[in-house]
């Protein structure tokens, strides 16, 4: 920031005191130089009274130009560094402003990391999910595979039976249709 206050204290002093204006470089250039214009003035003329009239004047009018300048200059001067300040001000809200703008755009960047990971995270559960449901069927269908071809197995084992026990006892009944003929044969 510029001098905090300094035209503002100047500025104070001088409307407090107006004779703290016989300290300033400007108000004592500008008398110098008057005070020898009217040494010359003098000189021509030997001290008449009208020259010390107009020596007066001149003082008065002088003192009351500088004042007024002066004060008009550290208003001016005031004013601006009071935008210099308000400028600075500005800057650092508007660097506050842009620090917390990317802050939130870290955060919005990291919650989006984040909801891409749980979403590759829920993709790989619904895989894993999806094979295991998979590897279930695939292993619910070898059962059924094996439980069918043990059917078919026991079916078939029992048709042979069936069949066999069948010939077996058709066997047996010609058998004993044999002997009951041959035993009403001979008998």
């Amino acid at each position: 920031m510029a001098q905090v206050g300094f035209y503002d204290n100047e500025l104070r002093r001088l409307i407090s005191d107006p004779t703290a204006m016989q300290e300033s470089a400007g108000y004592q250039f500008t008398r110098d130089q008057a005070m020898k214009a009217a040494e010359r003035a003098m000189s021509k003329t030997r001290g008449s009274g009208g020259a010390m009239a107009e020596l007066t004047k001149l003082g008065a009018g002088l003192a009351s130009a500088e004042y007024g300048s002066q004060v008009d200059r550290l208003g001016r001067l005031l004013g601006q560094e009071q935008q210099y300040d308000i400028g600075q001000v500005g800057n650092e809200i508007g660097q506050v402003g842009n620090e917390n703008a990317r802050r939130r755009g870290d955060q919005d960047f990291g919650l989006g990391v984040a909801r891409l990971g749980a979403d590759r995270d829920a993709r790989g559960a619904d895989y894993d999910l999806g094979r295991r449901r998979l590897d279930l069927d695939a292993a619910r269908s070898e059962n059924e595979f094996s439980l069918n071809r043990d059917r078919n197995a026991i079916d078939w084992f029992n048709a042979g039976t069936t069949r066999g026990r069948a010939r077996s006892d058709n066997w047996m009944n010609r058998m004993t249709n044999a002997r009951s003929w041959w035993d009403r044969m001979e008998g």
